[in-house]
C-alpha cells in the first residue's frame, strides 16, 4: 500500500503566528511544511487512508454547497490527549467537520511533554482566539509527498460544483 493520503482545508497563517512557531524548542515539530511537505497547516475533512484519488475527492464533498473561506480560533490546546497542539475553532460554511481544529506543532513525546508546552506556550497561542484565518484551498494531501489534488477558494465562497466542473483542477498546485 502506498503512503497515506487525506482530504483537508489548507490555512493560510499569517506571519505573526508564523513567527510564533519560529519560538518553537527544538525537538518540536512546527506545521509550517518544514518538517515535512504534509505537515502544512490544515484543517482534516476526510482523515487519512490508503488512497484518495480524486473520484473519492468528488465523493467525499458531494452535498458540500460552499468551501468554507474562513476559520476562526476559539481556543488552544492538545487534541484528543494526543501530542498535537493547535487552534480549535469554526468554520464559516458548514462541510460536516464536528470539531474543526488546526495542528500548529507535535510535541512528539509523552503527556508530562505536552503539559510543558501548554504551560510554556498556552498564553502565547491563546492570544489568537477571536483570530480569523484564511482558507486558501481544498486539498488532498498525501504524507510525505504534499498537495496532490487542490482547489483554490476564492475570496467568497464558492460551490463546489463549479470547481467539480473546472477541466483541470488538479493541475492548480501551489
Amino acid at each position: 500500500m502506498g503512503s497515506l493520503m487525506f482530504l483537508a482545508l489548507r490555512i493560510k497563517l499569517p506571519k505573526k503566528v508564523k513567527r510564533n512557531l519560529d519560538k518553537l524548542e527544538e525537538g518540536y515539530v512546527p506545521y509550517d511544511g518544514s518538517a515535512a511537505k504534509h505537515k502544512i497547516p490544515h484543517v482534516t475533512v476526510v482523515p487519512p487512508r490508503g488512497i484518495f484519488g480524486l473520484e473519492d475527492w468528488k465523493r467525499a464533498i458531494r452535498g458540500v454547497e460552499n468551501i468554507p473561506t474562513e476559520f476562526k480560533v476559539t481556543g488552544f490546546g492538545s487534541f484528543w490527549d494526543s501530542s498535537k497542539l493547535g487552534f480549535w475553532g469554526n468554520l464559516n460554511a458548514d462541510i460536516g467537520i464536528d470539531s474543526p481544529h488546526l495542528t500548529l506543532f507535535d510535541c512528539k513525546e509523552n503527556e508530562r511533554e505536552v503539559k510543558r508546552a501548554l504551560e510554556e506556550y498556552g498564553d502565547l497561542f491563546e492570544g489568537y482566539i477571536g483570530l480569523r484565518l484564511e482558507v486558501s484551498s481544498l486539498a488532498v494531501i498525501e504524507r510525505d509527498k504534499g498537495i496532490i489534488y487542490e482547489a483554490k477558494a476564492p475570496s467568497r465562497q464558492t460551490s463546489l460544483q463549479d470547481i467539480l466542473e473546472r477541466p483541470n483542477h488538479e493541475s492548480d498546485n501551489t
